[in-house]
């Protein structure tokens, strides 16, 4: 929605840095694993907090019917309509993979090369390194406040230990 200037907020935000990996370069990496295996980062942009400060400029405006006065609501997440949005969700992963690397090293590296977006593609040489860092990755996304979910993998035994709602 454009102001009196004829620009909108959307428009003055940047969102030229790209911070996901190129998409050849995270399958050429994929294909590399013995047992892979690919997850979705449930409701990632909903689950990325934005600083209080920020806020002021997420306003959502309210009212049942045409004669009730409107209610000003700041919304507390990122939100997926604003150009500067996959920025903040994936910064947010990177800020967390780099707090965290001392305690989840090879989880870490796979927030870092191995996730386009908010979909993860990694595997391990074995299926016991593959069950190793899957335990790994959910530790270190639930550190976050994130879920892993809609998991795929060209092992089943890999699959059978994760909970069924995921």
């Amino acid at each position: 929605m454009s102001i009196s200037s004829g620009v909108s907020f959307n428009e003055c935000l940047h969102a030229d840095l790209k911070l996901h990996g190129d998409i050849t370069h995270v399958l050429l990496l994929f294909r590399h694993h013995q047992v892979a295996f690919v997850t979705d980062i449930k409701m990632m942009y909903r689950q990325t907090l934005v600083r209080p400060d920020d806020r002021q400029y997420q306003l959502l405006f309210w009212r049942e019917s045409p004669s009730d006065e409107l209610v000003t609501y700041e919304l507390n997440i990122n939100t997926c309509r604003l150009k500067s949005s996959p920025y903040i969700a994936i910064r947010s992963l990177f800020e967390l993979a780099e707090w965290e690397c001392h305690r989840y090293l090879r989880a870490a590296e796979i927030i870092r090369l191995n996730v386009y977006v908010d979909d993860v593609l990694s595997g391990g040489s074995s299926l016991e390194d593959a069950q190793s860092l899957q335990t790994e990755l959910l530790e270190l996304i639930g550190v976050g406040g994130y879920e892993l979910q809609k998991w795929l993998s060209n092992c089943s035994e890999l699959l059978a230990v994760v909970p069924h709602e995921y």
